[in-house]
């Protein structure tokens, strides 16, 4: 049975709360799931995990904006990298839906624009540093590109206002 992106986030939240030995009522992990739900998922992990690291206690919901908000601007690709490599040795071929799921809309755009999962499932360990490296470099235009986007998008909004009209 595959896991939904819900599902991962509320599993690593609650990693997050038995790690740090301070579990909040799971009413509050659900809640932070659907506050967080719009969030790709490997952007959710690592925050949690740069939190783990840096705190002794459950985070509030502005402790996880604080560290998701710039890594969802600029993630970083050496991160993506491994975590499509970790995917191909945990899920193999046959498994691409998990893996999708699991590596998130970022992580899987670059599997996608660098040949598709089965391409990357037929990389030879002897190839794994260079294919890492291409994938790095990869994940990093692909975040550009999505930072862009989305600034545009953004403003295409708000230009949106000048076109209201008031009357004559």
């Amino acid at each position: 049975m595959q896991k939904t992106k819900k599902q991962a986030m509320y599993d690593e939240l609650k990693f997050l709360a038995v790690a740090l030995n301070d579990i909040p009522p799971q009413e509050t992990l659900k809640a932070l799931v659907e506050l967080f739900s719009d969030a790709d998922l490997n952007s959710f992990k690592f925050a949690l995990r740069t939190i783990l690291k840096e705190n002794a206690r459950f985070p509030k919901p502005k402790d996880i904006y604080a560290v998701l908000s710039p890594n969802m601007e600029r993630l970083d690709g050496d991160l993506i990298a491994g975590q499509i490599i970790d995917a191909i040795k945990s899920y193999g071929l046959p498994n691409l839906e998990d893996a999708k799921i699991n590596l998130g809309e970022l992580a899987w755009r670059v599997v996608e624009l660098f040949g598709g999962w089965q391409q990357l499932c037929q990389i030879q360990n002897n190839e794994l540093n260079t294919v890492r490296a291409q994938l790095r470099d990869l994940s990093l235009a692909v975040s550009t590109e999505k930072q862009r986007i989305e600034k545009h998008q953004r403003i295409s909004t708000t230009s949106g206002l000048n076109k209201i009209s008031f009357g004559n």
